[in-house]
């Protein structure tokens, strides 16, 4: 039998047994010679057949006689019932959710993203998460896409300012936050 690693400390009958029977060869055995199939029996309105008038073989040496061949009836297998057609089989919705989106907030914009959730949670008489409202904002913006791209930005481009620059980021963000009203207001 082979060893256990030393981290394994309890016996495991199952692997035990897998890694014994691994471990040793398997029994070589002949192969059988191939029998043809013996023809299935006339039906019962056929007369008998008649019988055969060869000797049976000695018995072997050993004084066990030989097996007589066994007549092989084949089975009709049953019919093969096929399940009614369904309806195609949809996707389940959170196995194709694999990919987290994330950012930080401060405390501030979290408080007024909790009371904004509340808001709508009130308005639809349920609690309503996060990953809802970013969901449902983001078909939003992807119904405006044909207006985001029918009224571009004016003006100068802008810079997306360095993470380290908090003042340029909220004023790049408040840029974009007007834009962004502008086209929906338009919709």
């Amino acid at each position: 039998m082979p060893r256990r690693a030393p981290t394994e400390d309890t016996v495991d009958p199952v692997r035990s047994r897998l890694a014994a029977s691994v471990a040793t060869p398997a029994p070589r055995t002949a192969p059988r010679p191939a029998q043809a199939p013996t023809p299935m029996p006339e039906p019962a309105e056929a007369p008998a057949p008649a019988p055969d008038p060869t000797p049976e073989p000695p018995a072997a040496v050993g004084g066990v006689p030989e097996p007589e061949p066994r007549h092989v009836q084949r089975r009709v297998p049953p019919p093969v019932r096929r399940p009614a057609p369904q309806p195609p089989a949809r996707k389940d919705a959170m196995s194709a959710m694999r990919i987290t989106k994330k950012f930080l907030v401060n405390e501030n914009e979290s408080d007024r993203m909790e009371a904004t959730l509340a808001a709508i949670g009130d308005a639809f008489g349920s609690r309503v998460t996060y990953s809802q409202a970013s969901r449902a904002v983001w078909s939003l913006l992807a119904i405006a896409e044909e207006a985001l791209a029918a009224h571009p930005r004016r003006g100068e481009p802008l810079r997306r300012p360095s993470k380290g620059d908090a003042i340029g980021m909220a004023e790049y963000e408040e840029e974009l936050s007007d834009y962004l009203r502008t086209v929906l207001k338009r919709m």
